[in-house]
């Protein structure tokens, strides 16, 4: 137990009371106080017996969990007295039952977030930062903060959910982007008589659909996202300025990844920006999507494989044939120098430059 003293303030007595027993191997927790606020007893966690508050069965528990508490007779009290001070004195020294644990993060009430911690968490998960990277810029700061990775994901969820306040996320984002006024596009499936599906969503900025119809030249279509928790593939317009910078053009959610679906998606951005002619249509080259493009949009317009996956190809073609990896290295090499070419002189010379330094791999440059 702590040596008996007494403080200024009750947290501050608490704070005391915590810190010893983490280095003992043990954490405390509030088990009753007055009213009036006098005096406060502190209980070790494992104390007490675990009450079913909610009612909880096999058949609605959400989460399969085990109690910890295993009643623990420690016990301290904490009363302010007539001097103004804290007094912190032990009335059960013993513990019973359990051992020393080896860790503090054995202890949930020493894996608690305070207020800016909280904020820090979901201001980084906003970036797509992983819950084990989080626990350990935590761990990092002035005051490091200990957690486990699953402490992080629970309070990013339940934060979730309290924005979602009972609504659907499909419902939540609709809502949002009309309080935002974003333009956007939205189909939907009848389930039944009463309740629809979201089938597919196009949405933008409205400063981003301004700058596709100032620069409307090249169109990147990315639908190559594979992460969506409800099973709705993430669809990405992008465009290109003259300085040759990208930007969002707009963002989709779809259904699926059918012909049928991308032409929908196509007629929806078309709505939304009436003036939008494209030259050059960049993507991955999915069948799917090809089919859309070739069916929507002019034969004028060029349809294009986008670099990068165009050396994704190269590499995985000239992988199984180049064994030696500095002959590897150096074939990547000399096509990024030939991809990079400039102006059509520039291709055609780098090409022949590149037939005839690998002209004893025909397989590689027929």
């Amino acid at each position: 137990p702590p040596p008996e003293a007494a403080f200024d303030t009750k947290s501050s007595a608490i704070a005391y009371a915590q810190i010893w027993g983490g280095a003992e191997g043990y954490a405390v927790v509030t088990t009753s106080s007055a009213k009036g606020g006098r005096y406060v007893y502190l209980g070790c966690d494992k104390g007490g017996k675990y009450k079913n508050c909610r009612g909880l069965n096999e058949e609605n528990r959400q989460r399969k969990s085990a109690t910890s508490k295993v009643g623990c007779f420690f016990k301290l009290r904490l009363k302010n007295e007539n001097d103004g001070l804290w007094h912190l004195v032990v009335v059960n020294a013993h513990h019973n039952d359990h051992e020393a644990s080896t860790n503090i993060i054995a202890h949930p009430i020493l894996r608690r977030l305070d207020a800016v911690a909280k904020e820090y968490v979901l201001e980084l998960s906003q970036h797509n930062t992983r819950p084990a990277q989080i626990v350990a810029l935590l761990a990092q700061r002035e005051e490091p903060i200990v957690v486990r990775p699953k402490d992080v994901s629970n309070f990013i969820q339940q934060h979730r959910r309290e924005h979602l306040g009972g609504r659907a996320p499909a419902e939540a984002l609709m809502e949002w982007l009309k309080e935002k006024n974003w333009p956007h596009r939205a189909q939907f499936h009848f389930v039944d008589a009463h309740t629809q599906r979201l089938g597919g969503l196009i949405f933008a900025h409205p400063r981003c659909l301004e700058l596709l119809a100032r620069f409307y030249t090249v169109l990147i279509i990315d639908a190559t996202y594979s992460t969506n928790q409800h099973k709705m593939p993430l669809l990405h317009f992008v465009g290109l300025t003259s300085s040759n910078r990208t930007f969002t053009a707009a963002l989709g959610f779809l259904e699926d990844e059918t012909t049928a679906t991308y032409q929908w998606a196509l007629e929806t951005l078309h709505q939304l920006v009436p003036s939008w002619k494209p030259d050059v249509v960049v993507t991955d080259h999915d069948a799917a999507l090809t089919s859309a493009i070739s069916s929507h949009l002019p034969t004028s317009v060029a349809h294009i494989l986008c670099q990068w996956h165009v050396r994704q190809n190269v590499e995985k073609f000239a992988r199984s044939r180049l064994q030696n990896e500095d002959e590897y290295q150096s074939l990547l090499s000399d096509f990024d120098e030939l991809k990079m070419s400039r102006t059509c002189e520039e291709l055609v010379a780098s090409f022949q430059q590149f037939t005839e330094q690998w002209s004893h791999q025909p397989d590689l440059v027929t």
